[in-house]
């Protein structure tokens, strides 16, 4: 394309994702999710926040049989971190109800196509952000209401901040946001240690290394108070039943009635045959539906901008791989890779 029309398509392109961001948040707001969606998670326990409770879960997972107190009711938040419900409780208390799940998800997706047209060279931003608008898991996660394009926007400001020069400033605003990640999501965890991985060769020891121990600092609390209670350290529950319904019953309920506590790493080392075999699985249906990840019309800008940079390429290509594989050992599903969508955009917006 001629360099004279890019940035002209590009804002085009700009303005059919804040379109469609509109139309995505429409669609969600008017439709319902099906009935065991996470969006109904964590509106009820915004609703025990807002009553002054703890955020207890809305199933009460027999995974927690074998842990002190788990029969007792209101049950203990040991399967989700209580940030975004925290955050939800908010508008609940305003007398926004379903719809707070929603628009909160859409805020942050709103933001990511921002950052995309900010953060990418030559006006090509706008194709980043509707080829990240475009991916069907980012409708999904919209639909569910969960925190994963929350998270999506986290990871892509720390992919591409640069911000002061002020050592400490940076130590704060890296750290800061890398351990917010874990108080997110299940396995925040892994969006971290990614976000820290897209810092290397950017930030020096002095700087990456405190960050990297503020991060631990700020986001290991609840993980600790779970894993004291369950005998798991830094394991919440809702990993080790997501691990079990992808092995034994293909993402379906049957092992929340079926199955006796078992810990993920016992799922793992008592049987790692079949453990190989839902990951070789897993990743076989997750290539299948790059449909639905990417915007595949969109991927040869990206090529174009690889060749820009062929190391900074092998470096986000690499993270995105690991990222690809942990949430493929855990479970297939399109949402956990959400938050990395932004961040593969990133390279369409450089072509």
């Amino acid at each position: 394309m001629p360099a004279e029309r890019a940035p002209l398509v590009s804002r085009l392109s700009l303005i059919l994702a804040v379109a469609a961001v509109v139309l995505a948040t429409v669609w969600a707001l008017r439709t319902a999710p099906y009935p065991n969606s996470d969006r109904y998670d964590y509106l009820a326990r915004a609703w025990h926040l807002s009553e002054g409770q703890e955020p207890a879960p809305l199933v009460v997972y027999p995974l927690r049989f074998a842990f002190p107190e788990a029969e007792s009711l209101p049950a203990r938040n040991l399967t989700r971190p209580p940030l975004w419900p925290a955050v939800l409780s908010s508008p609940r208390r305003s007398g926004v109800t379903d719809a707070a799940a929603v628009l909160g998800a859409a805020l942050a997706l709103g933001g990511i196509v921002f950052l995309l047209w900010r953060a990418t060279p030559e006006g090509y931003g706008g194709f980043a952000a509707l080829a990240a608008v475009s991916a069907f898991s980012v409708w999904r996660a919209l639909l569910g209401g969960g925190p994963e394009l929350v998270l999506g926007l986290l990871l892509l400001v720390v992919w591409t901040w640069t911000g002061t020069p002020q050592r400490w400033t940076r130590i704060a605003v890296v750290g800061g946001l890398l351990g917010l990640m874990p108080w997110l999501h299940p396995v925040g965890w892994l969006y971290a240690l990614l976000g820290l991985g897209s810092r290397l060769w950017r930030e020096p020891a002095g700087t990456l290394v405190p960050a990297a121990l503020l991060a631990v600092v700020i986001g290991l609390p609840w993980y600790t108070q779970a894993g004291t209670v369950t005998g798991e350290p830094l394991a919440p529950l809702q990993a080790h039943a997501e691990l079990q319904k992808a092995i034994h019953d293909g993402g379906g309920l049957g092992p929340y009635r079926t199955l006796e506590p078992v810990t993920g790493r016992e799922v793992v080392a008592g049987d790692p045959a079949r453990f190989g075999r839902h990951l070789a699985h897993n990743l076989k249906e997750q290539l299948l539906h790059l449909d639905g990840w990417m915007a595949w019309p969109l991927v040869v800008l990206g090529l174009l901008g690889i060749r820009r940079d062929r190391w900074l390429a092998a470096r986000d290509l690499l993270l995105l791989g690991v990222g690809f594989l942990v949430v493929s050992s855990i479970a297939f599903d399109p949402r956990l890779l959400t938050p990395l969508v932004p961040v593969a955009a990133l390279w369409i917006g450089t072509g």
